[in-house]
């Protein structure tokens, strides 16, 4: 059986999938406001499921309905099989750079394995994609920048909204056993009125399950740092979210060091 927070991965990938394949985009957000609503859940999922009930879930209709069971029940769903192999592996991803269209990720699948963001910035910067029909030189330096202007995003959010997808996190983190305690850090801490990235400390003896929980989160879209005790990385709405997983004796220092009015970076190991 899978929890609420993984259906509601699956249901958001079903729903970047179908924007990416160019569908209907009621229909793909209609899995968005289904994955919302499983995270905000307070009822008991196993007795909606069992008593056919998951309808009475506000924004969640009969078909939707019908793939949350399958969900919960086999971990699978053909929907979303059928999805994946009609696109080309990291196709969400790679839709996130600019002027990227559904036709250049297959040329560039197809042409030289491209799979993510780096696996593209990799074969850019090795004058690779100019020779792939439909791009050039040009197109290739394009892909660089933009790439850049990706790794170096500057949006901020409002606080309250900062807030509300900081609280989500945390909920999906607390659904590890591993988990000791965790609690929101830097800007968002102090109540800085805009935010750029969330900072969560984390206390606990398995740092590793911790953070391949994170990577579960059903808003992350990509992973531009990873180590054996921190990850950071981007989220659908344009925010960046760092995870520090540390000792529980180190939990205090570590919570009031990332939010002093200069936060105070945790090295990564690699």
């Amino acid at each position: 059986m899978q929890d609420k927070f993984q259906i509601a991965a699956l249901l958001r990938e079903i729903g970047r999938l179908l924007t990416v394949k160019g569908d209907n985009p009621f229909k793909a957000q209609a899995y968005e406001r289904g994955a919302r609503a499983l995270e905000n859940l307070d009822d008991n999922l196993d007795a909606l499921v069992k008593g056919s009930r998951l309808t009475e879930i506000a924004g969640i209709g009969t078909a939707l309905a019908s793939i949350i069971e399958e969900i919960y029940r086999t971990g699978e769903c053909w929907m979303l099989q059928q999805l994946r192999d009609e696109l080309p592996p990291g196709a969400v991803e790679l839709s996130e750079v600019p002027g990227l269209s559904l036709k250049k990720i297959i040329a560039l699948h197809d042409a030289l394995g491209i799979e993510s963001i780096q696996d593209l910035k990799t074969a850019c910067q090795e004058g690779l994609v100019k020779n792939i029909k439909g791009f050039g030189q040009k197109s290739q330096a394009k892909l660089v920048k933009d790439i850049e202007k990706l790794e170096t995003h500057e949006e901020r959010t409002l606080l309250h909204r900062a807030m509300d997808e900081a609280e989500r996190v945390l909920q999906h983190l607390r659904a590890a056993p591993e988990l000791l305690k965790a609690d929101i850090a830097g800007s968002l801490r102090r109540r800085k009125e805009t935010v750029r990235t969330i900072r969560v400390v984390a206390a606990s003896e398995e740092p590793k399950a911790v953070l391949d929980q994170f990577l579960r989160v059903p808003t992350l879209i990509h992973t531009s740092e990873l180590g054996e005790n921190c990850c950071v990385a981007n989220l659908a709405n344009g925010l960046r979210a760092q995870l520090n997983v540390v000792p529980p004796a180190q939990y205090i220092s570590a919570l009031h060091g990332l939010t002093g009015s200069c936060n105070i970076s945790l090295n990564f190991k690699s």
